[in-house]
């Protein structure tokens, strides 16, 4: 499910702009702040650990099979995205080729259904690469998830700059006192496990505003936007 999406490798290090995830053979879903200015021109999928290859300890006999590099056809960013406020935060990277999934490379679901867009749950976890500590940490190199709690807009805007956008199309999640998101992680998904003809896990968010040591970060709603996402991905 999740991706890292950057600019081209020159010495076999990907150089990583933001994460996003697979929703389908063709498409990654992340947001529009960290793909606006910078370009990327490589997905990379099937990365949990950066070790080469991905190993349980030291069972070599235990590893994931390779990640896998796909080259960027398009970015489609959201037409009303606003750089200052960062609303409308989300886009749509369109891979050059279709994806032939495997066991540790699978398309994340979506909130496609009417009763999945209309769902209001308590907690959230978050996932992602980004900092553990800050700002004297360094960027986390095994794939790191957080369960945080969904807070409301009145204490979400008490943390942050007025200037960003906290009003319908986005969501609140984290506590002073709670793991959360931090630099490097903004594009990554926010889900949850969903019992619906068995258990799957849908991604609710997309990381917009970050904020670092145990506090309120700013996601983009995915369900307010599925409209638009199944719109471009069918044109």
């Amino acid at each position: 499910m999740a991706v890292l999406i950057g600019e081209q490798p020159t010495t076999g290090d990907l150089f990583v702009v933001c994460p996003g995830t697979v929703i389908n053979k063709r498409y990654v879903l992340t947001s529009a702040s960290r793909t606006y200015e910078s370009k990327p021109v490589i997905a990379r999928l099937g990365e949990y650990d950066f070790q080469d290859p991905d190993c349980n300890g030291r069972n070599d006999n235990n590893c994931a099979p390779p990640v896998q590099d796909f080259r960027i056809e398009r970015i489609s960013i959201h037409p009303e995205y606003d750089d200052d406020s960062y609303r409308n935060n989300i886009a749509l990277i369109r891979l050059k080729k279709e994806i032939k999934f495997e066991d540790h490379i699978q398309p994340i679901c979506l909130p496609v259904s009417e009763t999945l867009r209309q769902k209001k749950l308590s907690r959230y976890i978050a996932t992602g690469w980004g900092h553990t500590q800050y700002p004297d940490g360094v960027p986390a190199t095994v794939l790191h998830k957080a369960t945080i709690p969904v807070i409301d807009f009145k204490e979400c805007r008490s943390y942050h700059d007025p200037k960003w956008y906290i009003r319908e199309g986005v969501l609140c999640a984290g506590r002073s006192g709670t793991p959360g998101t931090c630099l490097g992680d903004v594009g990554g998904p926010l889900g949850a496990p969903v019992q619906d003809d068995g258990v799957r896990f849908v991604q609710f968010g997309i990381l917009s505003v970050y904020w670092c040591g145990n506090g309120t970060s700013i996601y983009t709603n995915v369900a307010f936007y599925m409209d638009w996402i199944e719109d471009t991905i069918r044109s």
